[in-house]
């Protein structure tokens, strides 16, 4: 008994006032302080370095607006084949147009260098812009816009030159009130170059004879565009200004005495964020307007995604 007690005290000492020398001790295997400690600090290890591993495994979480972005741009890469082998269509259609007027000038006995295929190509265009609706691109809003709204508006009249350049069914364009940096900023795009009519002068000094068909196309108006008038000419202001100026192209056509309409948004589209589209969003709904007319296509074609334009019920 006493030799057995004699063996125990020195366990309870190692094990809990001196653990360091217990190496000095012989112990039983039952007593071996390295199995005592070990599953100590191996249980110490598991409790830690899962939960460690785990928060370093997971990726950080998406926010509802990344979330929606990224299913925009997974929706936009999936439609962009199909959109590309409608474009390459359109082009084939185009040359098949051009070598029949080609040939029935063949027929008639004309001769036709292959220099001049270009010239007729754009003869024909130029005779369909001339002859089709008029739209202004009202330019006369510097003062109120930033440098770098200012290279906005330019690039932006420069994408809907563009635009009219490859219709089907151009549109007889102007650009009024270039002055002072919109000026050289459209000239850095070339446009004095353009098939389009670039002015420093108003709109209504330049269509005075035409004051009763200018209507100004503004989201504040309480008329609503039903029907493109082709014997009308329609306005659209060139105001980037981030919505600072609130009814600023509104004011300016009561002021003016002009008509004013806005596009029939409400009657056919539900969509989030504000009812105002850039210069080159209502040129396009202009243009496609003319070949579909069809508001419906015409306003899921041209709205931007990010709006989340979807039809209405018109039966409901």
């Amino acid at each position: 008994t006493l030799f057995h007690s004699f063996i125990m005290e020195p366990k309870e000492t190692k094990t809990t006032e001196e653990p360091t020398t217990s190496t000095q001790t012989k112990p039983d295997k039952d007593t071996n302080p390295i199995t005592l400690t070990t599953p100590t600090t191996e249980e110490e290890t598991k409790a830690t370095t899962p939960a460690n591993n785990d928060e370093e495994s997971k990726e950080p979480k998406m926010s509802k607006n990344q979330l929606k972005k990224l299913k925009k741009k997974e929706e936009w890469l999936a439609r962009k084949p199909e959109k590309r082998r409608l474009e390459r269509e359109k082009r084939k259609a185009k040359k098949a147009e051009i070598k029949k007027q080609l040939e029935e000038r063949r027929k008639n006995g004309e001769e036709i260098a292959q220099p001049e295929r270009k010239k007729l190509k754009l003869e024909d265009w130029d005779k369909r812009r001339t002859e089709a609706v008029k739209v202004v691109v009202d330019c006369e809003f510097e003062e109120h816009m930033l440098d770098k709204e200012i290279a906005s508006l330019c690039k932006q009249c420069m994408y809907c030159y563009a635009e009219n350049k490859k219709s089907e069914y151009p549109m007889d364009v102007a650009f009024t009130g270039v002055c002072g940096k919109i000026k050289d900023g459209l000239d850095k795009v070339n446009a004095p170059r353009w098939k389009a009519t670039v002015s420093d002068q108003s709109y209504i000094d330049l269509y005075k004879d035409r004051k009763d068909d200018l209507v100004y196309l503004t989201a504040d108006s309480e008329e609503v565009l039903d029907i493109i008038d082709e014997s009308k000419i329609y306005i659209i202001g060139g105001l980037v200004d981030r919505n600072r100026l609130k009814n600023g192209t509104f004011k300016k056509a009561q002021e003016q005495g002009i008509k004013t309409a806005r596009f029939p948004l409400e009657k056919y589209i539900k969509m989030t964020g504000t009812k105002i589209l850039t210069i080159v969003h209502a040129y396009n709904i202009l243009i496609e307007h003319r070949q579909l007319k069809d508001w419906e296509q015409t306003l899921m074609k041209v709205l931007p995604q990010r709006k989340d334009p979807v039809l209405k019920n018109l039966d409901a």
